[in-house]
């Protein structure tokens, strides 16, 4: 009989494999929600909430009075450019309500249509807001904003799943889902992450860590394992939280290239 580790082990990888041919989906390449900006023009900001293929975008902006205004879009996923960047868009409107003091009125919130917005997600850090207000376009380029780093230091249940391709022969081309028990040390920018499979082996993984907003990310990476095997590799859109940890990697070792993503629950 299978152990109980075992079975969650195959259950979380079920549910990572799942995760990754749903992000085959350009609508699902990524998850948006965060807090963006422009570096060199701090004052002003987007937030982005991100369901299924809608964004909603609210806007901290300034009037031509330097009055603080109150804008928000819903954003439909609209396809891709000629680039392969996603495209969201939808109609700006501009809100007034009642005295942030005083009693709430629903009679009082009134939203104007005064544009539209688009919202191109370049990469999974980087994008460009272009909105219209009031025949007025402003272009922009915007990133995730940090506010403080994660620490993905803990002890999760879960696994790797990986897709092997372009291998030196190919009969090593193909993918492969792996349960482990996955022990992350996290201390500054240095991560380790020693993988316990269930087959026994064993795999320790060093990388650095970076971070724009809620998204981390690995470069540097190396792998060595008790096979004999090893390799490169970098990873992005790594979230930690008190349940679990997720992330998808890329890389090349032992005549292969691969991709793949990696996740477990927190122990």
């Amino acid at each position: 009989m299978q152990s109980v580790r075992t079975i969650v082990a195959r259950v979380t990888l079920t549910a990572v494999f799942a995760t990754a041919s749903f992000l085959c989906a350009a609508v699902a390449a990524t998850d948006l929600t965060d807090l963006w900006w422009n570096p060199g023009e701090s004052g002003w900001g987007m937030n982005i909430a991100h369901q299924s293929n809608v964004l909603f975008l609210t806007f901290f902006l300034y009037g031509a009075d330097g009055k603080a205004g109150w804008f928000t879009a819903t954003a439909d996923y609209a396809g891709q450019n000629a680039g392969g960047s996603l495209l969201y868009t939808g109609d700006l409107y501009q809100t007034t309500g009642p005295y942030y003091g005083g009693g709430f009125s629903p009679a009082q919130v009134h939203g104007t249509k005064v544009g539209t917005a688009t919202f191109q997600a370049d990469t999974v850090d980087t994008g460009q807001i272009t909105y219209l207000v009031n025949g007025v376009q402003v272009v922009k380029a915007v990133q995730r904003q940090l506010l403080r780093y994660n620490n993905l230091s803990g002890s999760y249940l879960g696994g790797i799943l990986e897709v092997d391709y372009n291998c030196i022969s190919p009969v090593n081309n193909g993918s492969s889902a792996h349960a482990a028990t996955l022990t992350v040390q996290h201390t500054g920018q240095q991560v380790t992450i020693f993988a316990l499979y269930d087959t026994g082996g064993s795999c320790t993984y060093h990388a650095t860590y970076d971070q724009a907003g809620r998204m981390g990310s690995l470069r540097n990476g190396t792998a060595s394992c008790s096979n004999g095997l090893s390799g490169t590799f970098t990873a992005y859109e790594i979230e930690s939280s008190l349940a679990a940890m997720t992330g998808r990697f890329e890389g090349q070792g032992n005549g292969c290239q691969f991709f793949g993503t990696l996740g477990g629950l927190r122990r």
